[in-house]
């Protein structure tokens, strides 16, 4: 009886984890690296490089607050002004289908930016993200900390061809500025944040359900999948970019 109630609870735990602390995790190193990287780019004619990664950002946060019936009351795509590059003006009240609009339209630009940018790799790097995947399988039964470091290093180890690489960095400068989320996105996705914890423990209930625990149980696998090495990859290409053009811009800035 006691084991079966600690591997319930383990359980629980794990995919709490999965599902909430691990995506909002790397929710947060993505946002503090890509801040360095729109600061390493936001100075004089640079800034229009941002333009992009902006109009994509703001639009997602648009089409998030659409898609659940939010008011919006000004879209501004890019207007770089105060700090301030574009933002949507909304209104939100206390529904739970707002409190979940926040969150899907606060973290709405990681979500089309992110499978954005690594289908592109995929299609560009086809052999090495198989051998990222395979590495994650690799790794197996390992803990988070573990599988991170792993795929970290084999990135940075696989074989790139220049050309094609020089491609992908222009595309992600232009794209990927898109993904840095605000302290303001941080503050309306966290009115949501119950309905998120209590959505994940609906989801581990029912796949106690026996006809349901194998479809459930591979795709909190599959999420916690993509969140690893699609986070691994940005956060890599972020800090890589921004070291090159922080440097780049120390030598021919005046």
């Amino acid at each position: 009886m006691k084991e079966n109630i600690l591997n319930t609870v383990k359980i629980f735990a794990l995919n709490e984890l999965s599902l909430f602390v691990l995506p909002l995790a790397m929710l947060a190193v993505i946002r503090y690296a890509g801040t360095w990287l729109q600061n390493v780019i936001n100075f004089g004619s640079f800034k229009w490089f941002l333009a992009p990664g902006t109009i994509i950002h703001e639009l997602s946060h648009y089409l998030g607050d659409v898609i659940f019936g939010v008011k919006v009351d000004k879209l501004v795509v890019f207007k770089p002004q105060n700090g301030t590059l574009g933002y949507v003006s909304a209104y939100y009240n206390n529904s739970i289908r707002h409190k979940i609009a926040r969150m899907v339209s606060a973290f709405a630009p990681v979500l089309v930016i992110s499978p954005l940018l690594t289908g592109i790799y995929a299609l560009m790097f086809r052999d090495n993200m198989v051998a990222i995947i395979a590495e994650y399988q690799a790794t197996a039964g390992t803990d988070i900390v573990t599988r991170i470091t792993s795929i970290l290093t084999k990135i940075v180890q696989l074989p790139y061809d220049p050309k094609m690489l020089a491609i992908y960095i222009v595309i992600f400068v232009f794209i990927g500025s898109g993904l840095t989320l605000s302290r303001a996105d941080f503050d309306v996705a966290s009115k949501g944040f119950p309905v998120w914890i209590i959505a994940v423990l609906i989801i581990t209930t029912i796949q106690f359900i026996p006809q349901f625990n194998p479809f459930i149980t591979n795709w909190i696998s599959i999420i916690a999948t993509f969140i690893i090495i699609t986070g691994t990859i940005e956060v890599v290409l972020v800090l890589a970019i921004g070291f090159i053009l922080s440097t780049l811009k120390a030598v021919f800035r005046p």
